[in-house]
């Protein structure tokens, strides 16, 4: 594939991933201000409870986009099963780059869009 297929397909996928982030984002402040009574909001265990649950909500959301470069490293054929194109994915979304798994040439430069997406 050529460099400016890969970053034309990357920026396609950082696209979707970061509408999704930003629907994610979204969701939480809409059940918010629907849940959470404003009187409730201004105690300090309820405010380090709503930023646990800002955590895991946006944890959920890079799981999200650990499965859409999962889903598209398989389409392309880079990986032939699930678990190490999610892994990949993971290590990658997460900047940490092991190394132990890395793609091939033809389609490696996706790897920094994905490091660069998180």
């Amino acid at each position: 594939m050529s460099i400016a297929a890969q970053l034309l397909l990357g920026a396609l996928v950082v696209a979707v991933t970061m509408i999704a982030q930003a629907g994610f984002v979204a969701a939480a402040f809409a059940a918010s201000d629907r849940l959470v009574p404003p009187r409730v909001r201004s105690s300090r265990l309820a405010s380090m409870l709503m930023l646990a649950a800002a955590t895991i909500w946006m944890l959920a959301a890079l799981t999200f986009a650990a499965w859409l470069w999962a889903g598209l490293f398989l389409w392309l054929g880079a990986f032939g099963s699930l678990e190490p194109a999610l892994y990949f994915a993971t290590v990658s979304l997460t900047t940490l780059g092991f190394g132990d798994v890395v793609l091939a040439e033809d389609v490696r430069l996706l790897s920094a869009v994905v490091a660069a997406t998180a």
